[in-house]
């Protein structure tokens, strides 16, 4: 480890304290890490990164297992609790959610209450691009999860999931615009 990385990992270390556990033998890319209230990261060893990921414990846990890789532009965050297992690849713009806005009580409300279950990802779980993990999803262990795949709900282990999304288009010529044109 270079003298550059370990300043960055002592920087984290002494901004956050006990609220960050991490350990040295980890590669941060250009990570931000923000804790929050009574928020806590825990990092096991292994644990690497590209670049622009972010963990934000709002008031909740995030535990990350040995030898986990997140890759560009992921974002967890976090008011509740979301756990992810050892040996796990996320990919690339993978979103994870352990909470929605309180919608049902009022617009008042949007931006102070909130409905929250945590997140559980087992070990030697693949997560391709453009996932969105949302609150109170668990996915089992040797899971596959396809690319753009919206995931909520209980995945058990060893399940490949992935979406297929159906668009529905029209001719526009029919709705008489002799000029219209169709592209796919």
């Amino acid at each position: 480890m270079n003298i550059i990385k370990k300043i960055r990992w002592l920087r984290l270390k002494i901004k956050f304290g006990k609220k960050l556990k991490m350990p040295i033998q980890t590669y941060l890319g250009q990570i931000k890490i923000q804790i929050s209230g009574n928020g806590s990261v825990s990092i096991q060893k292994g644990f690497s990164t590209r670049d622009n990921v972010v963990i934000h414990a709002s008031g909740g846990e995030i535990e990350i297992g040995m030898n986990t890789f997140i890759s560009d532009g992921c974002m967890l965050n976090s008011r509740k609790k979301i756990t992810i297992g050892n040996r796990t690849i996320l990919g690339q713009n993978i979103l994870m959610y352990d909470h929605d806005h309180s919608y049902r009580s009022g617009p008042e409300h949007l931006r102070s209450k909130f409905e929250e279950s945590p997140i559980k990802v087992g070990d030697d779980v693949w997560i391709g691009s453009g996932v969105i993990i949302l609150k109170g999803a668990t996915i089992g262990n040797r899971c596959v999860i396809g690319a753009g795949t919206i995931v909520k709900g209980n995945i058990p282990d060893d399940t490949l999931i992935y979406e297929i999304r159906k668009h529905k288009m029209e001719n526009l010529l029919k709705f008489g615009g002799n000029n219209a044109k169709v592209y796919t």
